[in-house]
């Protein structure tokens, strides 16, 4: 799950930065590719992690980090969703106007990517990676994290979030 939210969803997010010097279609089919190749990656290691805990015959979902693990997993299904729905947007213009249905998407996607960083930031401080690593690697490797994550925060804040300010014509 790590790769999945840490790894391609990033990649995703950052490819559609201003200065990646490609045709906006050619952006979103790469982020596309991306977001999908993330929740294939994320289903497969929500699978894992719930088979191997059945296997060992612990609980599920005990600890904050396999909590909002789960949430950020199923929120991701969920925004992929919403993403195919952008991709076809025609079927979707009587509900709701492609302008809002980009705002949300993009909104909704810096949630799932926030959710899936806090959980992977408290999977560095459970037991199993403490007793991996020492605390400059878990130091190291949650700060490289966090400037990823702001990184996408700004990138989402910088195509959404800033009202446009207008000029009187003169």
């Amino acid at each position: 799950m790590s790769l999945a939210f840490i790894g391609v969803l990033s990649s995703a997010v950052l490819f559609l930065n201003r200065d990646v010097k490609l045709s906006w279609r050619a952006k979103t089919f790469v982020h596309w590719l991306l977001n999908g190749a993330a929740g294939v990656a994320a289903a497969v290691g929500f699978g894992s992690i719930y088979y191997n805990k059945e296997q060992r015959d612990k609980p599920h979902f005990v600890s904050w980090h396999g909590l909002i693990g789960a949430y950020a997993c199923a929120l991701l299904l969920s925004q992929l969703t919403f993403g195919g729905i952008m991709k076809f947007p025609q079927y979707a213009r009587a509900v709701v106007s492609y302008k809002t249905l980009r705002r949300c998407h993009a909104f909704s996607g810096a949630l799932v990517y926030t959710l899936g960083s806090a959980a992977f930031a408290l999977g560095l401080f459970s037991t199993w990676f403490q007793t991996q690593a020492n605390v400059p690697i878990v130091l190291a490797v949650g700060g490289a994290q966090a400037v990823v994550a702001l990184c996408v925060a700004r990138q989402v804040y910088r195509g959404f979030g800033k009202p446009k300010t207008f000029q009187k014509k003169q």
